[in-house]
């Protein structure tokens, strides 16, 4: 019995179940809003640090403040990767570290699509296998081989048709990874989340991009902004790309719903993301399950 809140949906629960004779809480710690902070946790899973929500870190500085407050309110131990050790770096009190190293045996036992499943897995491994010592690792992996994923995170809704919650081009890179062991062919429907953000990122599209196909490129999704600031159009963030030629300005509106349905047919997948209202959208359609 486990009490526990994430912030998906996944096949088998709901998104929060509270059981009173459960030992354990695990908990999705979001950083927006500094939410983390209100938790000290016995043991803190951090799989990665991107610097983002500069409305709620106006600089790199918060950001990297408010990680060394929450990894130091973790009584028994962190884990997290070796490259994002920096970020922390200097303020760490006495916490131990579990930084990914060459861990390549247990990873390639790991059959979950895309190396940032199979890697935010291992961390999970390494997190049950330091709480319950006594658990045979075989069966730790088995179980974890066998995790269905969660809502929006390359949820399938039809044949050839995925959904991700990617809004960030650290996110994006990873999901198409990702698909890319799913199809050579790769169409993105892109909904960027927030003009404070792409004011921020424009430039980090330069490569993130670089397995898809073609992408489709739809207004951003405004919220929480600041009204100073002049709404970026998709021409003005896909000049960014690596090669601006793949990406194509579009609206939400049936023609866009035909170029999916047309690419779907055509042996394609297509993968829609975005945090705002695409994935509602694109579930509206009469090819969505």
């Amino acid at each position: 019995a486990v009490t526990y809140s994430i912030g998906a949906n996944i096949p088998f629960c709901a998104a929060a179940q509270f059981d009173y004779k459960s030992k354990y809480f695990i908990y999705e710690a979001d950083e927006f809003d500094k939410n983390m902070l209100n938790f000290s946790p016995y043991s803190a899973i951090i799989p990665s640090l991107d610097y983002d929500h500069k409305d709620t870190y106006p600089t790199i500085s918060d950001y990297r403040e408010s990680f060394v407050k929450f990894i130091n309110s973790s009584s028994n131990s962190v884990f997290g990767w070796k490259k994002d050790l920096s970020v922390v770096d200097g303020g760490l009190g006495p916490v131990d570290i579990f930084a990914i190293k060459d861990e390549s045996r247990t990873l390639n036992k790991l059959s979950l699509i895309g190396d940032t499943s199979r890697q935010n897995a291992f961390l999970v491994y390494k997190l049950f296998s330091n709480i319950f010592p006594n658990i045979c690792s075989a069966e730790i992996i088995e179980a974890l081989n066998n995790f269905p994923g969660t809502e929006r995170r390359l949820e399938k809704l039809a044949e050839n048709l995925y959904t991700d919650y990617a809004h960030h081009p650290v996110e994006i890179n990873a999901v198409l990874q990702q698909v890319s062991e799913l199809s050579d062919n790769v169409i993105v429907v892109y909904q960027p989340h927030q003009n404070i953000r792409q004011h921020d990122i424009k430039s980090e599209y330069r490569n993130c991009f670089e397995k898809a196909k073609k992408i489709f490129w739809l207004p951003t999704y405004l919220s929480r902004e600041d009204k100073s600031l002049a709404v970026l159009k998709p021409s003005n963030l896909i000049k960014f790309l690596e090669n601006p030629k793949k990406a194509q300005s579009v609206e939400m509106n049936k023609s866009l719903e035909i170029k999916i349905k047309d690419h779907i047919n055509s042996g394609d997948l297509v993968l829609v993301m975005g945090a705002g209202d695409i994935d509602e959208w694109v579930r509206s359609l009469s090819f969505s399950n």
